[in-house]
């Protein structure tokens, strides 16, 4: 492709009358080219190496650098690329574009890179599939890492494409699916996205949909614009990147850090493709779960907070009776929130003021 390119440029140059010099054609055009290699980069090469120009062309865009004329196989071509570096030095029209402010920069990856890259959204596709995050019933449900990589202990295609993404048979499959999945998650509670000045602006999003649900019912009321995210507002940079400016979730997966399932140390994790409804109903679950179970209140709190803001998009999307259980999922969820409250003896407000613990430093040594 590189060198059909170079053959257009200087059948333009032809055709508009700017050099006697003609192009190859098509089926003429033998010879591959590397970034680096056509006339247009030797000369560049030649001015830095004279000390004449200073450019970053070469380490951002060139595969090779080379301030001679490679040994192509092609020896007709090589003498083709004398000629054109000659015509270049001689003729101020041609020398004038041929300049990389007017030359294709061929920013493309390499195959091994395109190879992976494919590889691993195919891995996260295989990791999105719904059967995965709904239980044998149906019903949504949470899982952790070492359970979503048991499901897919003996999908043969699966491990196959985990062989090509780390390079080895050798392998840990919970390890893997593990990393792949904390890649593509954003956590469900603010407190574990966002730093304060997040939180801040969460909550004023917050009041701004209330305003909108209002003006929904008729209201009249006055709907301010509120701010915009900024990357610091963010606990990680992966976060930011899922979400942008608006905050509009592009992640795959739904995080859940600091709960853990008993006997069980890796991460939770649900799916991003689930309605606010499944969301509640699986976030309820587990919550309920771990209740039970006596997880401490640690693990509890943040997943009765995500419940918490997922509310008022419960009641507003999720609010009719489900045939199946005779309830909405809005007073199924809300029923099981108000109980998880009162296991924990506290109210909304402090669920909401809840935040993590800070990260524990180590203690220097006395010297």
């Amino acid at each position: 492709m590189i060198a059909l390119q170079e053959e257009l440029d200087w059948a333009a140059y032809h055709a508009y009358g700017l050099t006697e010099l003609e192009a190859l054609s098509a089926d003429q055009v033998q010879q591959v080219l590397l970034v680096g290699e056509r006339p247009v980069e030797i000369g560049l090469a030649r001015r830095v190496a004279a000390g004449e120009l200073v450019t970053r062309w070469f380490d951002e865009f060139a595969s090779v650098t080379t301030d001679a004329v490679p040994e192509f196989a092609d020896v007709d071509y090589a003498k083709l690329v004398e000629r054109r570096l000659a015509e270049i030095d001689a003729n101020s029209s041609v020398r004038l574009l041929e300049t990389p402010d007017f030359k294709r920069k061929w920013e493309t990856q390499g195959w091994d890179q395109l190879v992976a890259d494919a590889v691993r959204i195919a891995l996260l596709d295989r990791l999105e599939a719904p059967e995965l995050w709904h239980d044998g019933s149906g019903r949504p449900v949470v899982r952790s890492g070492a359970q979503v990589a048991d499901e897919l202990r003996r999908d043969e295609r699966f491990r196959e494409l985990m062989v090509i993404h780390t390079g080895s048979q050798d392998y840990d499959l919970t390890a893997e699916v593990g990393k792949l999945l904390a890649g593509e998650a954003v956590p469900g509670l603010a407190a574990l996205r966002y730093k304060p000045s997040g939180i801040e602006k969460f909550r004023i999003w917050e009041r701004t949909w209330e305003l909108q649900r209002a003006e929904d019912r008729g209201e009249r009321v006055d709907v301010p614009v509120p701010p915009k995210y900024a990357p610091a507002d963010f606990l990680r940079t992966s976060y930011w990147s899922a979400r942008g400016k608006l905050d509009v979730p592009k992640e795959r997966f739904i995080s859940f850090p600091g709960s853990k399932l008993v006997d069980d140390a890796t991460e939770l994790y649900g799916w991003a493709g689930w309605d606010h409804g499944e969301r509640g109903q699986a976030i309820a679950r587990l919550a309920n779960d771990l209740s039970r179970a006596g997880a401490p209140d640690e693990q509890v709190i943040p997943l009765v907070g995500a419940l918490i803001e997922i509310e008022p998009w419960l009641k507003q999307w999720h609010d009719e009776l489900d045939a199946r259980t005779g309830v909405s999922p809005a007073t199924a969820v809300a029923g099981i929130t108000t109980t998880l409250l009162g296991r924990l003896a506290l109210g909304r407000d402090a669920v909401a003021a809840w935040r993590p613990a800070a990260p524990a430093r180590g203690r220097r040594s006395a010297s």
